[in-house]
């Protein structure tokens, strides 16, 4: 997980996923990404959200839904969160009069 937030705060991960607009491009699984599934714990440490809100905002169909692996386990698709978080990034720039 270290790795991971290295990655994803690193200046060369930043200037590599940036359209030319210079806002975060959005991932497609099937080009950029293997499909990796992640557990609710670490989307948890990657959004910064509790994991009772994370199920709210599922509930109020505001957060992507997860992934059945069991009866009693679920997952989340990591690509899906990622643009999650982006489209938070780029909504919070259109508000502050900036460039989605």
């Amino acid at each position: 997980m270290i790795g991971f937030l290295h990655m994803l705060y690193s200046k060369s991960f930043h200037s590599h996923w940036l359209n030319p607009k210079g806002s975060p491009m959005k991932f497609t699984p099937e080009k950029t990404l293997p499909t990796r599934l992640i557990r609710v714990v670490e989307v948890s440490k990657m959004t910064g959200i509790p994991k009772s809100s994370i199920y709210a905002l599922i509930r109020d169909n505001a957060f992507p839904c997860p992934v059945r692996l069991s009866v009693r386990a679920v997952a989340f698709v990591e690509s899906e969160i990622i643009n999650w978080i982006a489209a938070r990034i780029d909504e919070r720039n259109v508000q502050i009069g900036g460039v989605a």
